[in-house]
């Protein structure tokens, strides 16, 4: 499975790039966030509750960094386990540059899934990613103004 997006953030890089990657904001921003810890260039560890369909899935996690240029880009690999849910690895790049006053935000999430999630859950878990990638921008960035150029009114 395959996620991409852009975003416009209301920001400069460096500031953009501060809020993606302060642990305590991405623990208020990821949705279902209960516990994150680390840091963009040692890793994260991090525990995410989410419904997806019928079930209620808690996955235990780490994500560590491949590579990291600030504040232009990053790569970051991820691995997590949700118990009988499966697991989930996969991968994030992440590449910010200056447009205009702003940052322009472009990421692909690749990830490959076991278990019931790749049996059953392929629907459920893409919808989740979707909702998860607008309401994780909304909470990071709160009052700064984030646009999607590819979203369709």
């Amino acid at each position: 499975m395959e996620f991409t997006g852009t975003r416009v953030i209301a920001l400069p890089p460096d500031a953009v790039w501060d809020r993606l990657t302060d642990a305590a904001a991405l623990r208020a921003a990821i949705p279902g966030c209960t516990e994150l810890t680390g840091s963009a260039e040692a890793g994260f560890e991090m525990t995410v509750a989410q419904k997806l369909g019928p079930m209620s899935v808690t996955f235990h996690g780490t994500i560590t960094p491949v590579t990291v240029d600030r504040p232009n880009h990053c790569h970051m690999r991820g691995a997590g386990r949700g118990g009988i849910a499966g697991r989930l690895h996969g991968s994030a790049d992440v590449a910010l540059a200056r447009v205009g006053g702003g940052t322009r935000l472009d990421y692909r999430i690749g990830a490959d899934l076991t278990g019931w999630l790749d049996r059953l859950g392929r629907g459920l878990v893409a919808g989740a990613a979707g909702r998860a990638a607008d309401a994780f921008f909304a909470r990071v960035f709160g009052e700064v103004s984030v646009t999607n150029p590819g979203a369709r009114e």
